[in-house]
């Protein structure tokens, strides 16, 4: 479609795919300079914070420095009510019999005349 080999478009592959990593790593470094600016900042004015701003400012801190550290930020936590399910299971099975056992008994079953009119079975010759 372009008119050009396979060699070609591999090497322009290629290249752009350096200059992707090489524009991340540029990017990572501006954006590691602003945090550093942003985090003097805020260091600076700390002491003239109210207690609103201060305990924000401490709390994504904190926050940060577990990132950072690897730790985890987030606890999940799961209740989980284990009861004996055979048990459950045998008592159900009971509640069922006994329900049952309690149904009256049925009614002589009358005969049902019925006539095949086709079948379906095919023969394989």
């Amino acid at each position: 479609v372009c008119k050009v080999g396979g060699s070609t478009i591999k090497a322009v592959e290629v290249a752009e795919a350096e200059s992707i990593i090489e524009r991340k790593a540029k990017l990572l470094r501006k954006v590691t300079r602003v945090a550093e600016r942003a985090r003097s900042t805020v260091e600076d004015k700390l002491d003239g914070a109210n207690l609103a701003q201060a305990t924000i400012c401490a709390g994504i801190a904190t926050d940060k420095m577990i990132l950072l550290d690897g730790e985890t930020t987030q606890r999940i936590e799961i209740n989980f009510n284990a009861s004996d399910i055979y048990a459950d299971f045998q008592a159900l099975t009971a509640e069922i019999n006994e329900a049952v056992r309690r149904l009256p008994a049925p009614a002589s079953l009358l005969p049902i005349d019925a006539k095949i009119t086709s079948s379906a079975i095919v023969s394989e010759t």
